[in-house]
Formats: C-alpha cells, sequence, structure tokens
C-alpha cells in the first residue's frame, strides 16, 4: 500500500512540473510572438527602429525587440529634426506611425542621387609605387656615395 501511495504522489509531483513547463512555455510564446502594427499605431522611437519596413523584428513584449541593422534611434530623431518624418510627442517621447516611416522610406529611396563613377587621375607629382621605391633606393645611394667621399676627404686631410 505504501508504494502505492508514493506512485501515486510521484505521478502527481510529475503533473504539477509538467504545468508549470507548460506555462513558462506558453509565456514564453507570447514574449516573443510578432506583433505587426497597422499604418496608424504610433510607436515611440525606441521601438519603431525595429518596425518590419526598417529590417526589424517587432514581438509583443518590447524586450525582445530586434531593431533592423540600417537605423538608429539617432537617424530617425534626424529625419524628423529635418522634417523628412512626420512625429508626435507624448510627454517626453517622440512617437512615429508605420505610415510615416513607408513615406519617409519612399522618399528616401527616390531622392538617392545615382552613384557617381570613379575616375582615378594620378597627378604628375604623384608616383607609384615603384617610382618610390626608386626614388628611395637612389637616395640611398647618393647618401652611400656621400659618406665614402666624406671618408675620402678625412684620409686625405690626415696625410
Amino acid at each position: 500500500m505504501i508504494d502505492i501511495n508514493e506512485t501515486v504522489n510521484a505521478v502527481a509531483a510529475v503533473v504539477v512540473r509538467s504545468r508549470r513547463v507548460r506555462a513558462n512555455i506558453e509565456r514564453a510564446r507570447e514574449a516573443f510572438r510578432i506583433y505587426l502594427p497597422g499604418d496608424d499605431v504610433e510607436l515611440p522611437f525606441r521601438r519603431a527602429i525595429c518596425h518590419p519596413l526598417l529590417g526589424g523584428i517587432l514581438r509583443k513584449n518590447e524586450e525582445h525587440d530586434i531593431s533592423g541593422p540600417s537605423f538608429t534611434v539617432n537617424s530617425l530623431r534626424r529625419a524628423a529634426d529635418k522634417g523628412e518624418l512626420q512625429t508626435s510627442w507624448h510627454g517626453a517621447n517622440q512617437f512615429t506611425c508605420g505610415a510615416s516611416l513607408r513615406e519617409w522610406i519612399a522618399n528616401r529611396q527616390g531622392a538617392r542621387p545615382e552613384k557617381a563613377k570613379v575616375v582615378q587621375y594620378l597627378s604628375p607629382k604623384a608616383k607609384t609605387l615603384n617610382q618610390k621605391r626608386e626614388g628611395k633606393a637612389s637616395v640611398d645611394n647618393a647618401t652611400a656615395k656621400l659618406i665614402s667621399m666624406k671618408a675620402a676627404l678625412a684620409k686625405k686631410k690626415v696625410k
């Protein structure tokens, strides 16, 4: 009888632990669930850099947000200061919405100048590496000749 009671208690403990584990897994799932805000939902800049339009990942729990690779809070502030990004203030925080981000990105891509062709121009004064080496070698040769001439003069003066 004692063995059956111990077995029942052990099974009950396993059931309780499995319920706790399931609850923890569900909390983790909820925390990592992806959040796709609407175009009119305002987000603070610290979360706006994680917006999917900017290459980031927004989660339900903002501690698990992943920011995009190209934009920072300062780049959004700079765009807002220039008037390129529409924002609103709520207390001390600056907010923007998905529609404003989409418009800002479209304007940035349209205003991007074409890349200029790179033309390498060597001025007549610019020397190649080989010319520099030759010049250094000639300076070394001239220095060696001067030293030998000074030594020869010093020998003549001693005689």
